[in-house]
This record gives structure tokens, C-alpha cells and sequence, in this order.
């Protein structure tokens, strides 16, 4: 177990987010099942491999080839001398995979849990003439599986419910509400030798650099070289607990050679029909309406390409919208390089991305990319340094403009496309060094500081934030974080805390926390991920002038069993009295039973 590096903080490297407060939930939740249940990259197919969304095309191939030439890997030390990879991402990636020998084929597995937890938070204060709090009671109970037979079968499911009951400032309990919150489905089934892939149900589809088909984590600007060029999944299997963010329907998957065809038909108001979610408040058009997919990707060795073509329509409104890309990725002289292009019906030319990532000498690499569409213009230089002494530092800067529409968002999130936002333009830099040194096996220290200036309201001055994080590991168990985040909008902002944290491998996490806040301004807010139950992703959005503690533990009492807890509470004894917000109080439990 590494000292410093924390499952979050792998996550962040893969995906290319460069804070936690970045990371989207149904993404979280995805990469929190992968590392309780490694891939075994020695007898994983091609397939497996994109599917997982771990590795590049070229990480894919060079990790097949290596296999192939010199048996399987065994360490990741030695996983990190295999082209296309380096110490940090081997060290990522091994929250996520495992060297074991090829697992039998033909088998039936299943995994799944049950879980159920509560959660109960007050308020001080009230009305005048009451002086009672507001309290609010509320669980969520759920379970999900997965049965599957090797690669040739898979089904998945996810549900779960919600009840809340709340207590007013007038002391009066308002009626309990219990609703289904969270229905997914999914199925896939492999033929002829696994060459081709029938999906139905809930699935994602993500293509390319993501500009025509990717649904669900869309971060436009990675922090991280590892991390610039996008790893496309392809058509996948989904379900999950944390939301219903996959595509519905039916999709298939064939492989000729070194030829790759997909095809997708969904359509994206079917799910909030099967939850009862659609009323008369809400048009035809939010059920009727459907997508299509089609994609063909050639490979090679050193390189891909592929076509993609997206089309989405409303027959009850006679509507329909075509989007179609071309994408290039290959890794040529140790230059990784990928590039994709997209247009429409109507418009030739609608967004463009670039990017590369040379490896410039044996222990510093680079990277550009560039990223247009009309409404949003990106451009992102990242460097990084890794020295065999345990050294290692990145530097990244990002320039962005946009032009006051800032949902840039894939067809496969067609619901908000077409969408006008009324958001202002912006003009923003962002500067991200980060410093790692480790001694020994077991102890390191990370620093980290991230400065983003916004100049796109310029009325009101811009807005400034910068943030400074000390993490130093003592041992393979315990580590502290400090932290500091500052920021300006017409008025300085701050946020401080400080935290301990306990990790005993598979058994116990346990992580405290405190610190205090000065946040006057409501555009100056700043947001701070905090430890949560599983299955809550906590960014909260701290405002106005006060302190607060947390604690979380997890504790896995049995191979098939964990408890999860939550203890937090928020003051602001530093605002003025008229002004002053009501103390907060939570606490959250949840108990998760796997079988």
C-alpha cells in the first residue's frame, strides 16, 4: 500500500481531474467497484483491456505484446518498464489490476452486496417563536450484482430507494416519503469466439477524444500527462447506485481482424419512464425522443482510426440532429498523439481537439493539448519529471476562453444539447505544480499547489483562487494532510483544515478532520471534498465564517461485511448575529453486506 497515493488520488491520475472536487460520482463509483475487483491484466482480452478504461490503445497493445514475447508480469515495478508506462501510472493502476496467473475460463461468477444506512441531520435556530431547529431523517437501501461466465456473459443490477422525513422549525414532522431513486439493467453476451458483442439495457458509449459519443465524466482540461489523451471505452456494460447517468437499449460490438464496428440505438427518456419520473409537467418530447450510434475503428499497432456518427431525434417534435467525428491516436517514436474532429448537419466544423505527449528523455515527459469548439477555446501544456532517487514533479498550465456557452457536452448527453446558457464568457489561467519525494518503502511527502485566475467577469474584479496541499505518509498506516485555499471575488475567501488519516489495508479506514473557513462572497465559494459513506460523493461549497470537525470510518468486520459511518458538524460563531447561519449537525451510518 502506498503511503501517500490514496485511491482518490489514483482516480484523479487515470481520468485527468486535477482535484477531487473535479471527479464526477457515477465515475467514482465505477473505479471504487474496479479496485475491490481487480482486472487481471495476464488473462484479460483486448477488450477487457479498452473496456476497463485503465490504459490507452497503445498501452493495450504494448501490454498484449510484452505478455506475449516475455510471459506474464508479476510486479508493478515491472509493469512500469513496459512502453507506454511510467512509476506513477503503474502505481495508479495497481489500485485497479492484479498479476495472477489466467483465471478459468467457462466459470460462473457472481459478486453483489446489499446495503442500507440512515442518516439523520439538525440545524440550530428556528423561528422566533419557537426556537426549535429544522431535523431532517432520511435512508437509502439498495443492492447490486453481477453474474458472469468469463467474457461470454455478463448481467447487472442496481436499485435502490430513498425515505425522508423532515422536521420544521415549528416542530411538526412533515409525511415520510419513500420513492425508487437509482433502476439499472444490464446485460451483455459474447459470440461467435467473442468477436462480437450484443449489449442490452443499460450501457456507456464512449468514443475517441469524446466530441461526437461520451457519455458521463466529461473533464475537458487533465492536469496530468498520463492523462491528456483520453481513454476510450467503447460500448460497456453499466449500472450503478449513484445515479442513472448510462444510455439505455440495445447495442452491439464486432471485430474483423483489425477492424473494430459498433452500433447503438437508445433512447434516453426510457428510464425516467421505468422510475415514474415522467408527469404532466413534462413533454412528449422527454420520452419520444431517441439516439443512434454508429462507429468503425481500425487499429494498428502504432496506431487507430475511426469514425463516428451520432444521431438524435424527436419524432413527436419532427426533429433530428447529426453528429458525426474523425479521430486519429498513435504512438510514434515515443510521441503519443491523438486528434478528433467533429462536425454536424449544417456545420462542416464544430470542435477540434489535439493533443500530444513526447517522452523527451528517460525521465521527463511533455505535453500539449488544444482543445475548440465556438463557444470554448482551451489550450493545456503539462510537464513531468520522475528521477530514480524518488523525485518527482508536475507542472501544468491551462488557458481557456470561453465565449458565454460553456456546455460543451457529448451526444451522449444529447438531453442538455441544444440547451442555451446564459452563462457568462470567461478568460481564465490556471497554474498546478505538484512535488512528490519518497524515502524508503513506506514514507513520503507530496506537495501541491494549484493557482486559477478568472478574468471572465470583469466587473466584479474576476475571480482568484489558489490552493497549497502538504501530504506527508509516515508509514504503510498512517498519513496528515494540510491544507489551504484562498480566493477572491470583490472579497478574500479562505479555507483551512487540517487531517489525519488511517489506513489498515482491507481491514480499517479512518479519517479526521477539522479546520475553519472565511468565505463573504458567494462567487468566491470554495469547494472541499469531504469523506462520505459509499455510494455519496461529499463536494461541499464552503460559505461564510465558521469552523467545522468531521470524522469517517470504515470498517470491514468480516470478509462479507462493512460498516461505514459519519459524524460532522458545522458553527459559525465568527459571523455577525443578525447574519450568523444556524449550526449543522450529521451523522450517517450504513451497513453493506456483499455476497
Amino acid at each position: 500500500m502506498n503511503a501517500v497515493m490514496t485511491l482518490i488520488e489514483a482516480i484523479m491520475l487515470i481520468v485527468g481531474a486535477a482535484s477531487a472536487e473535479e471527479l464526477d460520482e457515477h465515475e467514482t463509483e465505477r473505479f471504487v467497484w474496479l479496485s475491490g475487483h481487480p482486472l487481471n491484466i495476464n488473462s484479460a482480452s483486448r477488450r477487457a483491456l479498452s473496456e476497463s478504461g485503465l490504459f490507452t490503445d497503445f498501452q493495450v497493445v504494448a501490454l498484449l505484446d510484452y505478455i506475449s514475447a516475455t510471459g506474464p508480469v508479476l510486479s508493478r515495478s515491472e509493469l512500469a518498464v513496459i512502453d507506454g508506462f511510467d512509476e506513477e501510472t503503474a502505481e495508479a493502476l495497481s489500485f485497479f489490476i492484479t498479476f495472477g496467473d489466467a483465471s478459468e475460463k467457462g466459470c460462473w461468477h457472481y459478486d453483489g452486496r446489499l446495503y442500507s444506512g440512515a442518516s439523520s441531520a439538525w440545524s440550530a435556530g428556528g423561528t422566533a417563536a419557537s426556537g426549535i431547529g429544522s431535523a431532517d431523517v432520511s435512508g437509502v437501501y439498495g443492492t447490486d450484482c453481477r453474474v458472469s461466465c468469463g467474457e461470454k456473459y455478463e448481467f447487472g443490477f442496481a436499485g435502490a430507494g430513498t425515505w425522508s422525513r423532515r422536521r420544521t422549525g415549528e416542530g411538526l414532522w412533515q409525511p415520510a416519503r419513500n420513492e425508487m431513486s437509482v433502476l439499472s439493467l444490464s446485460s451483455a453476451m459474447s459470440l461467435l469466439g467473442n468477436r462480437l458483442r450484443l449489449y442490452a439495457g443499460d450501457f456507456n458509449m464512449r468514443f475517441a477524444q469524446g466530441l461526437a459519443a461520451w457519455n458521463t465524466m466529461t473533464i475537458d482540461d487533465p492536469s496530468s500527462v498520463s492523462s491528456l489523451i483520453r481513454r476510450p471505452t467503447g460500448i460497456k456494460a453499466s449500472r450503478s447506485l449513484t445515479g442513472n447517468y448510462a444510455q439505455t437499449g440495445f447495442g452491439v460490438t464486432f471485430e474483423a481482424g483489425q477492424v473494430t464496428f459498433s452500433a447503438a440505438v437508445t433512447a434516453p427518456g426510457l428510464k425516467r419512464v421505468l422510475l415514474g419520473q415522467i408527469n404532466s409537467s413534462r413533454k412528449r418530447s422527454d420520452v419520444a425522443g431517441f439516439q443512434g450510434l454508429l462507429n468503425c475503428n481500425w487499429w494498428h499497432r502504432r496506431f487507430s482510426l475511426g469514425l463516428t456518427s451520432v444521431v438524435a431525434g424527436t419524432p413527436t417534435a419532427a426533429s433530428c440532429t447529426a453528429d458525426f467525428s474523425v479521430d486519429f491516436r498513435g504512438c510514434f517514436g515515443g510521441f503519443d498523439i491523438a486528434s478528433e474532429l467533429a462536425g454536424g448537419i449544417g456545420m462542416p466544423f464544430r470542435a477540434l481537439v489535439s493533443a500530444t505527449s513526447p517522452q523527451l528523455a528517460e525521465h521527463f515527459r511533455s505535453g500539449v493539448s488544444f482543445r475548440y469548439t465556438r463557444s470554448k477555446h482551451i489550450a493545456l501544456l503539462t510537464s513531468e519529471f520522475t528521477s530514480r532517487s524518488g523525485h518527482s514533479a508536475t507542472v501544468s498550465l491551462r488557458l481557456r476562453h470561453s465565449a458565454g456557452d460553456s456546455s460543451d457536452k457529448a451526444s451522449g448527453q444529447s438531453e442538455a444539447k441544444g440547451a442555451k446558457s446564459s452563462l457568462p464568457g470567461t478568460n481564465d489561467c490556471r497554474v498546478d505544480v505538484r512535488y512528490r519525494f519518497r524515502w524508503g518503502e513506506t514514507s513520503a511527502v507530496a506537495l501541491r499547489f494549484r493557482e486559477n485566475i478568472d478574468l471572465g467577469n470583469i466587473e466584479n474584479g474576476g475571480v482568484f483562487s489558489c490552493r497549497g496541499d502538504v501530504t506527508v505518509g509516515y508509514s504503510e498506516i498512517w498519513a496528515s494532510v494540510a491544507s489551504v485555499s484562498f480566493s477572491h471575488s470583490g472579497k478574500w475567501g479562505m479555507v483551512a483544515f487540517l487531517e489525519e488519516s488511517c489506513r489498515a489495508t482491507g481491514t480499517l479506514s479512518a479519517y479526521l478532520r477539522g479546520g475553519l473557513f472565511s468565505v463573504d462572497n458567494w462567487a468566491g465559494r470554495i469547494y472541499v471534498y469531504e469523506h462520505d459513506l459509499p455510494g455519496r460523493f461529499n463536494v461541499p461549497a464552503f460559505y461564510g465564517r465558521g469552523v467545522w470537525g468531521s470524522f469517517y470510518l470504515s470498517w470491514k468486520f468480516c470478509r462479507a461485511g462493512k460498516l461505514s459511518a459519519r459524524l460532522a458538524y458545522f458553527t459559525y460563531p465568527f459571523m455577525p448575529h443578525d447574519k450568523r447561519k444556524p449550526d449543522k449537525a450529521e451523522g450517517r451510518l450504513m451497513l453493506t453486506l456483499g455476497f
